[in-house]
C-alpha cells in the first residue's frame, strides 16, 4: 500500500505534512489535537502567514 498523499503543513504552508505520522519536513511535529488547533486559527495568527 502506498503511503497517502503529503498534505499542507500549518507551521510552514508546504504540502510536506504526512497524514499518517504528522511528521512534516520542516521539523514540525503536530498531535491530532494540536493540528485541529493550528487549522482554527485565523491565517493572521498562525505561523505560515510569516512565510515570505
Amino acid at each position: 500500500m502506498a503511503d497517502p498523499a503529503p498534505i499542507d503543513c500549518p507551521r510552514c504552508g508546504w504540502r510536506a505534512l504526512n497524514p499518517i505520522t504528522l511528521v512534516c519536513s520542516c521539523s514540525a511535529e503536530f498531535t491530532v489535537p494540536g493540528l485541529a488547533y493550528w487549522r482554527a486559527l485565523p491565517a493572521h495568527q498562525a505561523l505560515r502567514g510569516l512565510r515570505q
